[in-house]
């Protein structure tokens, strides 16, 4: 067997698993590994499907699922990539985008209801901070970074996204992180 099928065979066990457990001796520890396992199954199974895709006039790749696309707009001194599903028809969980200029414009949040929340990440092998907002459950986040390879202009980089929920605003993360250099 591949190890593919071994993966989806050892998920299936572990939601055979998490299903199970609605038994009471199972302990509220053991569920929560169990839970915690399949995350880290689907996250691996979500990076290893990511598939490189090159950012028009420039020298950068970003990885990206099979079933969304970039969508360049180049402006005077800037180019922004939008990262939106293939299929415009079909409602999508989560879409982005980047700017690569010299002037980002972060966002302006007035509702107050909004919860922020800052996670830690890496862009150019450099730490960085995503910024997140939940606003009455519409997700958002943002990030802007010093492009270490701009020639003299595009010195920044600004990620930014919105999300139906947490686990899209997870998986534009790790979208944009793997951006790189041709």
């Amino acid at each position: 067997m591949t190890k593919t099928v071994y993966k989806y065979l050892l998920t299936a066990l572990l939601l055979i698993s998490v299903l199970s457990c609605k038994d009471k001796n199972k302990s509220i520890l053991e569920q929560e590994a169990i839970q915690d396992s399949l995350r880290l199954n689907a996250i691996e199974t979500f990076k290893k499907d990511l598939i490189p895709s090159p950012l028009e006039h420039t020298d950068f790749y970003i990885s990206l699922p099979k079933d969304y696309i970039i969508k360049p707009q180049q402006g005077p001194d800037f180019n922004i990539f939008y990262v939106v599903h293939n299929d415009t028809i079909s409602t999508t969980n989560y879409y982005g985008g980047l700017y690569i200029g010299n002037h980002p414009n972060t966002f302006e949040m007035t509702n107050d209801s909004c919860n922020i929340d800052y996670i830690e990440g890496n862009v150019f092998d450099k730490k960085n901070q995503w910024t997140t907002y939940n606003c009455n459950e519409d997700y958002s986040l943002e990030a802007v970074i010093d492009n270490k390879y701009n020639q003299s202009w595009n010195q920044k980089i600004h990620f930014f996204g919105n999300s139906v929920n947490k686990e899209g605003i997870d998986k534009l993360i790790m979208i944009y992180e793997t951006l790189s250099k041709r």
